[in-house]
């Protein structure tokens, strides 16, 4: 019969909570991107030509909703913090203002 230490035990234990965390992290940023979906519809005022700015500013928004995941992968190589004390600490990309 094979016995786990208890190193890996809490390395498993480790692994299983960070993936909860990113797990949670995407649910919101997918939440954050279908309360943004309305930006790309070809009747938006955001998408029409006047709006181009706008457009664009969402558009960026949008993309930093994405890639966020992945920047908390980079921060946490560069810094050595965990992916749990990163999520606790998260400054999440700006939603653009319109004006009306």
């Amino acid at each position: 019969m094979f016995k786990r230490t208890l190193s890996e035990e809490v390395n498993d234990f480790l692994a299983h909570k960070e993936f909860i965390e990113m797990s949670k992290l995407r649910k919101m940023r997918n939440e954050l991107l279908i309360k943004s979906d309305w930006t790309q519809l070809p009747d938006s005022k955001v998408c029409s030509p006047v709006a181009n700015r706008l457009s664009k500013e969402w558009l960026k928004y949008r993309q930093d909703l994405r890639d966020f995941p992945d920047l908390i992968y980079k921060q946490e190589s560069a810094t050595g913090l965990t992916t749990g004390q990163l999520v606790e600490n998260l400054d999440w990309p700006k939603e653009p203002r319109i004006k009306k």
